[in-house]
């Protein structure tokens, strides 16, 4: 039987209005399947050739109908778009930022996921949001007009090229987010990702849903029980009956512990996957031993599916940041008391669906609001960027929350790559996990690059890696091993809770400056692991103290860490011994077998009135000096009346092994051995340096051609200050450099092009010298013909002449930009802004950055707006 027409134009529009062709359209083998369902619909018995026939005249018209409705389909397939998004990610070593990439690559991926766009929104012409993300109010008449509009305006489009009749509930996967300028809408039609694109309304359109080598990268990802059989020499027992990991003595915790409360009234706010319900360390225990009288919290944001954790990888970052230091022989976390609230926003370690980054971005704005929060840990991330993620972060970072994020996952998926979202952030602090032993060998499944901030040792030569409580209720023990980027960051977050507490007036800046000076590469800074690893020890100090350096001039304080001391051959169980350093004495009372540890194991300060911890004042170093001076002086305390002094007298029970010395400590070293007639002290130290002389230059520019550029230098009072033309870019003052040289803190130059680096070596009355640097800004005669602007801008950008201004610039996501031209801007094809960059042109010449008349202030005269694309689809 053969079809009546209208019969087969309804079967025909009812396969063309249904989801399932929708997203077929961009898979167009799936036509094959519908050729067959023509062939049963038409029930064709005639003979093969006048079949196909039939089938060619429907193509064209299914392609001319399908265009109709939907548009040209110009996805890329599948393997195309990783393999474009592969070779992306390899050339550029950075996150993928969907706003740099075109609109048939973000449409390939939203038909390739779930179709769920995240849209990140404004009312048009509004500038500075970075900066103002915590105070916006979205119900206000402006915000929440722009939302709405964007939203019907997506409906609208949709149901005129699908022929449909969909409704906010059919589209909105989420209700609008109250805190931030986003929400999350489906989208099936490239016409619409090209029409937003051109909004000012709108800051981003990022898909939520897709992630490359989904073949092979599955749920679960970076989940684990982590829990194993612990090798002794990994781990340390402590007091009540807890132990101690092996990484905390890499970076001095156990010597932290000693100077503060191991980050009481402290909160942390931990983003992951949850934490146990079967631990009892998370839950009954939580409060046990020396953690007593803190209190935990769980919050599930993750698909309304409970706070417990059902991978794993949670409960170890948490136990790692704030385990509690009780019984059962448990690993006891960084920072051991205190607080913790616990998020669980996703299922596995990778940001890479709609509701795992829902969860997060909307958890960050919870924890942002949060006025007991101090501290957020995010050992999660993904190699795409993530609206709704992005304005959590910067919505929580304004409101003074420090925030830690992984370089890298739990994973061995895309170890080759460098350092993933959101840990990229600037409002991010990047951590990343290293070998033992080596000078910042990165561990497995550890990344780095250039936004690395802090490496802690995460993982032994043995193949080993931190120890922690696990979320395992099988063997009883909650005991193993976890590593890589992930557990790296969760133990920063525990060193920065203890910093906090002891410097409870100090805000989230005051506190990553005090980890920077603290770790062991300042002042330098490297290009792949950053400021390296902290000493807790040092970072907990109440004082300002940086590590040694015998380049520096430096005022010396050493701190007595360690202590072995010899065994002697005495009556009763116990030697009192007494130990000078410089004009301090100690008295300690040791097994007369001898015994090593921390002073404070063994120190009576009810004798000499010494204090914990043991710090003695080695005087100022001048540069260059790697060793100074330090009285050591030694005796056992034998006489009927214990005290510090030594009593020369011949009475039975006198003091006795008398032996003194002057040695010298090494500002590159970390132990000194000290031999009396009893035998050999082994005394292990840091040292707590303050820099005696730090250079400074600061300039005013930017400048205009021939205008004053003024040059200040500090610290002043010092012998010499030499001003210097940086030719060659080394940092040096190198012969032929130098344009100054004096007593004078001030210097003037009018003729200093763009780009030039000008030099400060500031000299000292010991000769000690220090160098600072700066680049200056001086505006060319024009920005046209050769000197047009090109390329992409990124960051901030200040360009000014008194003459004209040319450019085909791309103006990313992150810049904010100004041209000052005294005649006119032409933006010349090829210029671009991209959504979210903050991008203004006047004319008012080239005048130091005093601003003028705005003649776009909107990112590019070509976006017209929400409302006027409504009133022209009218």
């Amino acid at each position: 039987m053969i079809l009546q027409g209208r019969n087969l134009g309804l079967c025909v529009r009812e396969i063309l209005d249904s989801d399932e062709f929708r997203f077929s359209l961009a898979r167009m083998g799936n036509f094959l399947i519908l050729m067959v369902v023509l062939y049963l619909l038409f029930k064709i018995k005639q003979d093969y050739l006048k079949f196909l026939q039939r089938i060619s005249l429907f193509f064209a018209g299914f392609l001319f109908f399908s265009s109709a409705i939907l548009g040209q389909d110009q996805s890329y397939t599948p393997k195309q778009l990783e393999e474009k998004i592969t070779a992306r990610l390899i050339e550029t070593q950075s996150t993928l930022i969907w706003e740099e990439e075109d609109e048939r690559t973000v449409y390939s991926a939203l038909i390739h996921s779930d179709s769920v766009a995240a849209i990140g929104y404004q009312p048009a012409g509004y500038l500075g949001l970075r900066s103002k993300m915590h105070t916006i109010d979205l119900s206000e008449e402006s915000w929440a007009s722009s939302r709405d509009q964007l939203i019907d305006y997506i409906i609208e489009r949709t149901n005129e090229l699908n022929e449909g009749n969909y409704n906010r509930n059919d589209l909105l996967v989420f209700a609008p987010s109250k805190k931030t300028p986003n929400f999350y809408i489906k989208i099936w039609n490239l016409e619409i990702v090209e029409e937003l694109r051109n909004l000012p309304e709108i800051r981003y359109l990022h898909p939520t849903g897709y992630t490359i080598n989904s073949t092979e990268i599955r749920s679960g990802e970076g989940c684990s029980d982590y829990s194993s059989t612990l090798d002794a020499a990994d781990y340390t027992s402590i007091t009540p009956t807890a132990i101690q990991s092996w990484h905390h003595f890499e970076h001095n915790i156990d010597v932290a512990w000693t100077k503060c409360d191991q980050g009481e009234d402290i909160w942390i706010a931990l983003m992951d996957t949850g934490v146990s319900d079967d631990n009892p360390k998370f839950n009954a225990e939580w409060s046990e031993g020396q953690s007593a009288g803190r209190v935990i919290e769980k919050n599930d944001f993750y698909i309304n599916d409970g706070w417990d954790d059902k991978c794993g990888h949670g409960t170890a970052m948490g136990g790692l940041i704030a385990a509690p230091r009780g019984t059962s022989d448990s690993p006891a976390g960084a920072a051991y008391r205190a607080n913790m609230i616990s998020y669980r926003v996703t299922n596995d370690v990778r940001i890479n669906t709609t509701d795992e980054i829902n969860g997060l971005g909307t958890a960050l704005t919870d924890a942002g609001d949060d006025a007991r929060v101090d501290i957020i840990s995010v050992s999660l991330g993904d190699i795409f960027t993530s609206g709704p993620v992005e304005d959590g972060v910067i919505y929580a970072h304004n409101l003074g929350k420090l925030i830690f994020a992984a370089a890298g996952t739990s994973t061995t998926f895309l170890n080759w790559y460098g350092v993933i979202f959101p840990a990229n952030m600037p409002e991010t602090v990047a951590v990343t996990g290293a070998i033992e032993g080596t000078n910042f060998t990165r561990c497995a499944n550890c990344h780095d690059g250039n936004e690395v901030d802090f490496v802690v040792y995460m993982e032994r030569g043995s193949g080993n890696n931190a120890i922690t409580t696990t979320d395992d209720n099988t063997a009883g023990s909650y005991r193993g091993y976890v590593g890589g980027s992930s557990a790296a960051t969760a133990t920063m977050a525990g060193v920065a809770a203890m910093v906090w507490d002891n410097n409870p007036t100090y805000n989230k800046d005051q506190i990553i400056n005090r980890l920077i000076q603290t770790s062991s590469n300042y002042p330098d800074r490297d290009s792949d692991f950053g400021w390296g690893a902290v000493d807790a020890s040092l970072a907990v100090d109440t004082t300002f103290n940086i590590p040694c350096s015998a380049a520096i001039s430096n005022q010396v304080n050493m701190e007595i860490l360690n202590i072995t001391f010899p065994p002697i051959g005495d009556t009763g169980s116990e030697a009192e011994w007494v130990l000078t350093f410089g004009s301090q004495s100690f008295y300690f009372e040791v097994p007369v077998g001898g015994a090593t540890g921390n002073p404070q194991s063994f120190i009576n300060q009810a004798i000499c009135g010494s204090i914990i911890p043991i710090n003695i004042d080695l005087g100022e170093s001048t540069c260059g000096q790697d060793l100074l001076s330090l009285f050591v002086e030694s005796y056992e305390d034998d006489s009927v009346v214990s005290n510090c002094s030594f009593n020369t007298g011949l009475l039975i029970n006198d003091d006795d092994h008398l032996f003194s010395e002057t040695l010298d400590v090494s500002l590159g070293a970390n132990s000194f051995t000290h031999t009396s007639s009893a035998g050999t002290f082994t005394i292990e130290y840091i040292l707590y340096c303050q820099p005696l002389l730090v250079a400074g230059i600061v300039d005013d520019s930017p400048a205009c051609p021939g205008d004053d550029i003024n040059f200040v230098a500090t610290p002043s009072g010092e012998t010499n200050y030499e001003f210097f033309l940086d030719i060659n870019a080394d940092g040096m003052l190198d012969s032929g450099e130098s344009l100054q040289s004096g007593t004078s803190t001030t210097y003037v130059n009018n003729s200093l092009m763009n780009g030039d680096i000008i030099g400060l070596l500031v000299t000292d009355a010991n000769g000690c010298t220090n160098i600072s640097t700066t680049t200056v800004y001086v505006s060319p005669t024009n920005y046209s013909g050769a000197n047009a602007l090109t390329g992409i801008e990124s960051g901030i950008a200040d360009y000014e002449t008194d003459g004209v201004i040319e450019s085909t610039q791309i103006i990313q996501a992150t810049a904010i930009v100004d041209y000052d031209s005294g005649i006119e801007v032409n933006l010349l094809p090829g210029f671009q802004t991209n959504n979210g960059c903050e991008f203004m042109a006047f004319i008012d010449g080239c005048n130091g950055g005093a601003g003028g008349l705005n003649l776009d202030d909107n990112g590019g005269a070509s976006k017209i707006g929400i409302e006027q694309a409504l009133e022209d689809k009218k």
